[in-house]
C-alpha cells in the first residue's frame, strides 16, 4: 500500500511538471494504457473466460477510472499540489468516518484528518472548479470497495 501510494504521488508530481508541454488530459490518457497493460499482464485472463458480462464490468471499471484520473488531473492544474492531493484523501477517510457507529472510530479519525489537511494552502485563493475536480471519487478506491 505505501508503495502505491508513493508511486501515486510521484506520478501527479512528474506530471504536474508536463502540463506546461501537453496540458492535463494528456498525462491522464497516457496513464489508462499503461495501467491497462500492466493489469493485463499481471492478470492474463484466459480469453476463453471472458464472458460478456466480465467484459460490460471491465470496460465499465475502465471508464470509471478514466473520469477519476481526468477529473484528478483536471484538479491538479487548477490547485496547488497538496490541496488537490489532499481532496483526493478526504473521500477514503471521510466514508469510513460517516459510516462509523464506534467512538473509537472518530478518535483515531482526528489525528488522521489533521494529517491530511496539514497540506493544504490555507488562506490561498483556489479555483472553484479545481475544489470541485478535486473532490470526485477517489482515485484510489479500486473494485472492491463498489461490491
Amino acid at each position: 500500500m505505501s508503495a502505491q501510494i508513493i508511486s501515486l504521488q510521484a506520478g501527479s508530481a512528474v506530471a504536474k511538471e508536463a502540463y506546461a508541454v501537453v496540458g492535463p488530459t494528456a498525462p491522464a490518457g497516457m496513464r489508462l494504457p499503461f495501467s491497462a497493460a500492466i493489469l493485463w499482464t499481471s492478470v492474463r485472463p484466459r480469453l476463453r473466460d471472458v464472458t460478456a458480462v466480465r467484459s460490460r464490468a471491465a470496460i465499465s471499471l475502465g471508464l470509471v477510472l478514466a473520469a477519476m484520473n481526468l477529473a484528478y488531473f483536471q484538479a491538479l492544474d487548477r490547485l496547488p499540489i497538496g490541496v488537490a492531493a489532499t481532496l483526493e484523501l478526504l473521500g477514503p477517510l471521510t466514508l469510513p468516518i460517516v459510516l462509523s457507529r464506534r467512538l473509537e472510530h472518530f478518535a483515531v479519525a482526528l489525528p488522521a484528518l489533521a494529517g491530511v489537511l496539514l497540506p493544504a494552502t490555507p488562506g490561498a485563493a483556489l479555483s472553484a472548479a479545481g475544489l470541485l475536480l478535486g473532490g470526485a471519487p477517489p482515485r484510489c478506491a479500486g473494485p472492491g470497495m463498489w461490491s
